[in-house]
């Protein structure tokens, strides 16, 4: 319909390359490919510790946590990593004891998780309950939120993550919100907690489409969609350029590790505030 009507439609939530490669000239999209959250990830922990060896995945059976697993296998086997078990578990699932159990007899120095708030913080705490205890424990995408730290308690500290945005990074933008610190004031303000990277992401697509119009002078469609393409500037979400297919490719989506009960970032090194802590068997 936005391609019909020459209308300008920002996606705030489309992550997968296969949403931007229809050949359409009026869809742009704040989340860079899914790919773009398992590669730094692989990066940091292979150019750290070259005795992790062997990864076990444990999917959410569901659009978005299937892919970013997928994404971390072909990360893993490329840098020579053995993906030694990929188990799926459908939406609801109560129980993954099956699952833990078959991935502790594979002995794995990282486990990966993804799935949401109430998945991931079972997950964690029937680890250890079954004596799963690698030395990298990695969930997308509850570490994400306030609600699995608090749940999870001290079985969070050193859990890594990655997402496209987190209130701890800090970016200067010239859009209506300034700084990413003004950002989360305005949040917390209003909502009384902290925007987490969808909520700011909704936020980003109003900014960036008043950049635009802006820009363009006009209202005008056509001339706002050609601003957009055109579009190169720094927001509190990050640095906004669209690429050829319109999904934006300019943004470093942050890698974090819960530090002390709080998210850290170690990644991208603009703000990066730690280092990468491995966990003590």
């Amino acid at each position: 319909m936005s391609e019909k009507y020459g209308i300008p439609t920002l996606a705030a939530t489309a992550s997968s390359e296969q949403v931007y490669d229809q050949g359409y000239k009026y869809l742009f999209g704040t989340f860079t490919p899914n790919q773009t959250l398992t590669e730094p990830l692989a990066d940091i922990v292979t150019g750290q510790n070259k005795a992790i060896k062997k990864v076990a995945i444990l999917a959410r059976n569901d659009l978005f946590p299937l892919a970013i697993a997928q994404e971390m296998e072909k990360s893993a086997k490329s840098r020579g990593l053995d993906v030694v078990t990929f188990e799926r578990y459908a939406i609801g699932a109560l129980d993954h004891g099956a699952a833990i159990t078959q991935m502790r007899a594979a002995n794995p120095d990282w486990v990966f998780a993804t799935g949401y708030i109430n998945d991931l913080i079972l997950i964690r705490k029937q680890m250890n309950d079954l004596g799963l205890r690698p030395q990298i424990v990695t969930m997308i995408a509850g570490p994400a939120y306030k609600e699995f730290v608090d749940a999870s308690g001290p079985l969070a500290e050193n859990v890594s993550s990655a997402a496209w945005w987190h209130p701890a990074v800090r970016y200067n933008g010239k859009d209506i919100f300034g700084s990413t610190e003004d950002f989360n004031k305005l949040w917390a303000s209003k909502y009384k907690g902290e925007a987490d990277y969808s909520e700011a992401s909704a936020a980003a697509v109003g900014a960036i489409l008043q950049l635009a119009i802006e820009k363009a002078d006009s209202i005008d469609p056509a001339k706002v969609r050609d601003a957009l393409a055109s579009l190169d500037t720094e927001t509190f979400f990050g640095r906004i350029k669209f690429g050829p297919t319109g999904q934006v490719h300019s943004l470093e989506p942050p890698v974090f590790q819960i530090a002390g009960g709080k998210p850290v970032v170690i990644y991208p090194a603009s703000i990066k505030q730690t280092d990468f802590k491995f966990i003590a068997k």
